[in-house]
């Protein structure tokens, strides 16, 4: 039996798994489960010593809410910022996504410190009524 020898394709395709498990806080145990394989799997996949499929990579990217193509890119190690948001609260309501977009155009510190104070008060105001 012919043993398989890492590519350097496999071996990136498993850094970034291990890299994701890791920013998102799963042990390789809770991503095996996502994957439904054990976490001696996830660890062979990560250190490129086995080949992963394209329906477990799918499983694993589904599982992680990032869309599969993350896994082909050409691009950092790290998620984006707005893909860990996502996969860490859910969908935003339309709401929440313009009260953000307000937030982000208020300039300075002091400034953002005291509109964060206002929003406080009106939220605290508005759940005592």
């Amino acid at each position: 039996m012919v043993k398989y020898k890492s590519t350097t394709y496999s071996a990136a395709i498993g850094e970034k798994i291990r890299a994701l498990r890791k920013q998102f806080g799963l042990s390789q145990e809770r991503l095996g489960e996502i994957a439904g394989v054990t976490y001696q799997q996830i660890q062979k996949y990560e250190n490129g010593t086995d080949r992963i499929s394209t329906d477990r990579l799918n499983l694993i990217a589904e599982g992680l809410n990032i869309p599969i193509n993350y896994f082909f890119e050409e691009k950092s190690l790290k998620v984006k910022e707005k893909e860990v948001l996502y996969h860490t609260i859910g969908e935003l309501s339309k709401e929440e996504l313009e009260l953000i977009k307000i937030f982000r155009k208020v300039k300075g510190k002091k400034a953002r410190e005291k509109f964060f104070g206002l929003i406080k008060s009106a939220t605290k105001f508005i759940s005592q009524r």
